[in-house]
């Protein structure tokens, strides 16, 4: 009997110390495909934490667009409050959330002597000064579900891995042209428009896969 008693208490103690201590909050550093930035989390739940992360890069570059060089400013980017749910109580978790979407693209012309394009219905051709187009093009609030391996709320060191896809629905696209080729060349509001439509259309539904690791600590 007394054997008996002692093995069920050295198991129990095994047992016990294999378990990962609970940590009340965690804090980490991500890098991934949202660029780098860094996240919290608390547990709400034996299985389940809430977890707030930031992330942003950006990619400059030049592009040539109907015969036209453009300066291109890419921002590529999420935050956003989410929900780790450990269906085993172990590392693997499904994630959700809303994110606000720092995807932004920025568009503006360099000097060209000679040009020819259309805005909506309207040809442009000839000089066309630095600055005199401009566009942006962005996102508003996304669902993100996902994927991952890693417990933020493990005491001490950690490592996460995240595979998902943020849904970014439909860009918001906005064109500026110059007074001067407004007037120049007689171009409304309904071209804008119809520009700005044709943009939005050819980007169409966005989805943006999330895939990234990071370190964190718990206590």
């Amino acid at each position: 009997m007394k054997n008996t008693l002692m093995l069920s208490a050295l198991i129990g103690a095994g047992v016990l110390a294999s378990t990962p201590a609970a940590a009340q909050i965690g804090v980490g550093v991500v890098g991934g495909t949202n660029g780098l930035g860094l996240y919290v989390g608390t547990p709400v739940s034996d299985r389940i934490n809430v977890r707030i992360q930031g992330s942003k890069w950006t990619i400059s570059e030049s592009k040539k667009i109907d015969d036209i060089n453009y300066d291109v400013d890419l921002d590529i980017g999420a935050i956003g409050a989410y929900l780790d749910f450990h269906p085993f109580s172990n590392n693997f978790r499904i994630s959700a959330g809303i994110s606000k979407s720092l995807h932004e693209l920025n568009i503006e012309n360099k000097p060209v002597a000679s040009a020819s394009f259309s805005i909506g219905d309207t040809p442009i051709t000839g000089s066309v000064q630095a600055g005199e187009i401009r566009g942006k093009a962005d996102f508003n609030f996304a669902p993100y579900v996902g994927i991952g391996w890693g417990n933020i709320t493990h005491i001490g060191w950690g490592v996460r891995f995240d595979l998902g896809a943020h849904f970014l629905g439909r860009a918001d696209v906005d064109y500026t042209l110059s007074n001067r080729l407004k007037t120049a060349f007689s171009v409304t509001e309904a071209d804008i428009n119809k520009e700005e439509q044709r943009a939005e259309d050819d980007i169409g539904e966005l989805i943006y896969p999330e895939v990234s690791l990071s370190i964190h600590y718990g206590w």
